[in-house]
C-alpha cells in the first residue's frame, strides 16, 4: 500500500510539474500572440493612414468624388438654362430673352421654387438656383455662363429722377461682382445727364440718375411766323417759315413757362413749315437749359439768344446755321462742349466770350470743311487755324502745318498762359487774340500781317519775343501792330533783326538778356 502511495504521489508531482510546465508555455505562446496581434495593429494603422490620406486629401479620392459631382451638377444646371433660354427666345419674333418668359420656361422644365431670374449687370439676367446658390448669366444673345461667386450677392438699386429730385422711375439689378457698371436706363422725353455711372459695391447700393426733361414743340416753346423777307408776320398767309422767340426784347422769350428745365432740341418744323431763326434774347439768362441741339433747318441764332444761360454744358450747332449774333453766348459760364455739324465760320468774336469752361469741340462726320485735332478747330487741310475753346488752359503751339490764324481764333480766352506761333504762320487775322488772357507769345519769323485788333484789350500780355523783320520794323507806336505792344513790360527781339521800330527803342530799354539769340527790352 505504501509503494502504491508512493507511486501516486510522484505521478501527482509529475502532473503538477506539467501542468507548471503548460502553464508557462501558454503564458510565453499568449505573450507571442499579443506581441504579434500589436505588430499586425501597428502595420495596418500604418496601412490605414496612408489611404486616409489618399482618400481625404486635397487631391484625394472623397475631394475629386465631390468635385466632379459638383461639375457634373454645373453641367447639368447649365443646361437646364441654356434650353430654357432657346424656348423663351423662340417666344418672341424678335428671337429676344425676356426675364419673365426665360423664369416661365424654367419653372416648366425643372419646377416652381427651383430658380430665381434677376437684372444683372451689362444688361444680362442672372438665374440662381436655389438650393445648390449657383448662378448663371444669360446674355443678350442668349449665351449662358457659370460664374462662381466668392463675395455674395449684392442688389443695386437704380434710381431715376428729374432735375427737381422727383422720381420717375426705379430699378434693381443682381451684382455678384464687386464692381458695377450701369447705363441709364431709357425714359421717354427725358434725356439722362450721365450716360453710365461705374463703382464698387460690397453691399445692397443705390445709385441716382439725373434725367432733364426735352422741351421741343408748342407746348413748351414760343413760335413767331416770318414772312419771305425774314420779317415778323401774324398773317398766316405771309408765313413761310418760323422763329423760336417773339423776337422782342424780353430776356427768356422763346419759352411758354419761364422755371421749366431740361434740354432744349430746337424742332425742324413748326404748322408744316421750317423753323429757321432763334429770335433775340430767346433763352437768355435761362438757368434751367443744360443741353441745347440746334436743328439743321436754322439758319441764324440773334443776338443775346442763349446770353448768360449759365448752366447749359453742351451745344450742338446745326449744319445750316451760318450766323451766329453778337453775345449770343455771352458769359454761359458752365458751357464745356461745343459741336459744330456746320461747314461755315458762323461766329464772330464776342459770340462766346465768357465761356470760360469751354474746352471741347466736336464736328460731325460728314463735315468735310474742318477737321479737329487736340480740341482745336482747324481747316480741312490744317492750314488755317479757325477756333480755341475758351477754356484752353497752359501752353500752346501752333502746328507746323498752320499758316493763318483766323479772326476771333483766341479771342476772349481766359486760361490760355502762352502761345508760340511756328514759322510757317504768316497772317494773323483781325481780333485772333482780342481780349484774350495770355501772357506770353512768340511771333514766328514769316509772320508778314497783322490783321484789325488782332492783340485789342489783351491787358495781361506783358512778354512778347519776336522773331520777324516786318513786324519789328513796324512797330512804331503802341497800337501799331494792332496792339502788340500795348500792354507789354518785356520784349525779346531776334538776335538778326538789325531795323526795329522807334516805339521799342524810345520807350524800352535794353537790357542784358537772359535767352539766348535775343536781345532784350524791358520798359
Amino acid at each position: 500500500m505504501k509503494k502504491i502511495k508512493n507511486e501516486k504521489q510522484v505521478e501527482k508531482k509529475e502532473q503538477n510539474k506539467n501542468i507548471e510546465l503548460g502553464s508557462k508555455k501558454v503564458k510565453t505562446e499568449k505573450g507571442i500572440t499579443i506581441l504579434a496581434l500589436v505588430i499586425t495593429i501597428i502595420a495596418l494603422l500604418i496601412l490605414a493612414g496612408i489611404t486616409i490620406s489618399a482618400i481625404t486629401g486635397d487631391n484625394g479620392l472623397i475631394q475629386n468624388a465631390g468635385k466632379a459631382k459638383e461639375s457634373a451638377e454645373i453641367d447639368s444646371e447649365k443646361e437646364a438654362v441654356e434650353t430654357a433660354t432657346v424656348e423663351a427666345m423662340g417666344k418672341n419674333k424678335y428671337g429676344n430673352v425676356v426675364r419673365s418668359e426665360l423664369q416661365e420656361e424654367l419653372n416648366k422644365d425643372l419646377g416652381d421654387g427651383i430658380t430665381s431670374v434677376s437684372d444683372g449687370d451689362n444688361e444680362e439676367y442672372i438665374v440662381k438656383f436655389i438650393q445648390s446658390e449657383r448662378y448663371y448669366t444669360v446674355n443678350a444673345n442668349g449665351d449662358v455662363e457659370y460664374i462662381k461667386v466668392t463675395n455674395g450677392e449684392k442688389v443695386l438699386t437704380v434710381q431715376c429722377v428729374d432735375s427737381k429730385n422727383q422720381l420717375l422711375s426705379e430699378y434693381q439689378y443682381m451684382i455678384l461682382q464687386d464692381q458695377y457698371s450701369k447705363k441709364a436706363p431709357e425714359i421717354a422725353g427725358y434725356i439722362p445727364h450721365e450716360e453710365s455711372i461705374t463703382g464698387e459695391i460690397t453691399e445692397d447700393t443705390t445709385i441716382t440718375f439725373i434725367y432733364y426733361l426735352i422741351f421741343n414743340n408748342e407746348n413748351t416753346l414760343v413760335f413767331t411766323g416770318l414772312d419771305q423777307s425774314g420779317n415778323i408776320t401774324t398773317n398766316e398767309n405771309q408765313i413761310v417759315s418760323y422763329m423760336v422767340g417773339d423776337g422782342s426784347s424780353t430776356y427768356g422769350n422763346g419759352l411758354k413757362e419761364k422755371e421749366i428745365s431740361g434740354v432744349l432740341k430746337i424742332p425742324e418744323t413748326y404748322n408744316g413749315k421750317k423753323v429757321t431763326r432763334i429770335g433775340q434774347n430767346a433763352f437768355r439768362e435761362n438757368n434751367n437749359i443744360f443741353r441745347v441741339e440746334i436743328s439743321d433747318n436754322i439758319e441764324r441764332i440773334d443776338l443775346y439768344a442763349f446770353n448768360r444761360a449759365n448752366n447749359m454744358e453742351s451745344l450742338v450747332i446745326g449744319k445750316n446755321v451760318t450766323n451766329i449774333g453778337n453775345y449770343s453766348f455771352w458769359h454761359c459760364g458752365n458751357l464745356k462742349s461745343v459741336t459744330f455739324k456746320n461747314n461755315n465760320d458762323c461766329w464772330g468774336v464776342t459770340s462766346f466770350g465768357g465761356c470760360g469752361n469751354w474746352t471741347e469741340i466736336n464736328i460731325n462726320n460728314t463735315n468735310t470743311a474742318y477737321k479737329v485735332e487736340d480740341n482745336i478747330l482747324y481747316s480741312a487741310d490744317g492750314k488755317i487755324l479757325k477756333l480755341c475753346p475758351r477754356g484752353r488752359t497752359g501752353e500752346f503751339v501752333v502746328p507746323e502745318t498752320v499758316e493763318t490764324i483766323d479772326p476771333n481764333a483766341f479771342a476772349y480766352t481766359y486760361s490760355l498762359s502762352s502761345v508760340v506761333i511756328t514759322d510757317n504762320v504768316k497772317q494773323i487775322n483781325g481780333s485772333a487774340f482780342n481780349s484774350s488772357y495770355i501772357s506770353n507769345i512768340k511771333i514766328g519769323k514769316n509772320i508778314e500781317n497783322i490783321g484789325l485788333a488782332a492783340f485789342y484789350n489783351c491787358i495781361y500780355l506783358k512778354n512778347i519775343t519776336i522773331d520777324s523783320l516786318v513786324i519789328a520794323e513796324n512797330l512804331t507806336s503802341g497800337d501799331s501792330c494792332e496792339h502788340l505792344l500795348y500792354f507789354a513790360e518785356t520784349i525779346y527781339l531776334k538776335e538778326e533783326i538789325a531795323d526795329v521800330g522807334e516805339y521799342i527803342t524810345t520807350n524800352y530799354t535794353q537790357t542784358d538778356s537772359d535767352k539766348t539769340g535775343y536781345v532784350k527790352y524791358i520798359k
